[in-house]
């Protein structure tokens, strides 16, 4: 018990001292020039997400800021970090000459899961329709990136467009077919990917290039080739 106090009490120690250099980094960091800093407020499930954008600042020999865009860096700080990391975020925008936007994501206990995630993934679609606005160009580059906690949301909301939100609109007709059971959607004969492949007979297998199951139609070829069936695949 006596070594479970000490190393707690050394390790409490050890973070004050680490967020104690990082506030003093931000501020110094913080002095950075040429970059435009502005708050917004993004409303999702009636509350408020903040957010703030770094923009850099360009202008030309007459004194006017050009309309320039930058690619754009997407970033959420770690969950349990005394630092929003708002001097790392001045001094990349400026250096890197890069758009950054910082989403101030709910946390728990207050909000538990998922309220972090959908914070997180509004305020990306958020940044993502309204990049004009704050000088982004979507065709030079985005990057989503976080440091702790906002590593873990970042795997998590990345890859969330691999099933977009208008997929839920064909929920209804597979329901449909499952006869209001969700369970027969595990029986290989609902879903001939679930089956076994193991000696069938030599398949060919043509999938037409616009139909929306068409991955299906390769994952299925796939499958049957892993199995030692003999597959052609054309599309």
């Amino acid at each position: 018990m006596t070594d479970v106090v000490e190393f707690r009490n050394r390790l409490t120690t050890i973070w004050k001292d680490a967020n104690s250099q990082v506030e003093t980094n931000a501020v110094v960091e913080s002095t950075a020039k040429g970059v435009i800093i502005k708050n917004h407020n993004i409303t999702v499930d009636e509350h408020l997400i903040p957010c703030r954008t770094y923009v850099p600042e360009i202008e030309s020999e007459l004194g006017e800021t050009p309309g320039e865009t930058f690619p754009l860096l997407f970033w959420l700080y770690g969950g349990g970090s005394l630092d929003d990391n708002d001097g790392m975020l001045r001094s990349i925008a400026v250096d890197l000459r890069i758009t950054c936007v910082s989403v101030d994501y709910r946390k728990a206990p207050e909000n538990p899961f998922p309220a972090a995630i959908n914070d997180a993934y509004a305020g990306l679609k958020w940044v993502l329709s309204n990049a004009e606005g704050i000088s982004v160009d979507i065709l030079k580059g985005i990057l989503v990136g976080g440091f702790s906690a906002g590593g873990n949301l970042t795997a998590v909301i990345t890859s969330h467009n691999a099933y977009p939100d208008e997929y839920g609109d064909n929920c209804g007709m597979v329901d449909a077919y499952l006869g209001g059971n969700p369970e027969n959607g595990y029986n290989p004969e609902f879903s001939p990917l679930l089956s076994s492949f193991e000696g069938l007979p030599a398949a060919y297998i043509q999938n037409a290039g616009g139909d929306p199951l068409r991955d299906e139609g390769f994952l299925y070829g796939k499958l049957l080739k892993q199995a030692g069936v003999t597959t052609k695949v054309d599309v």
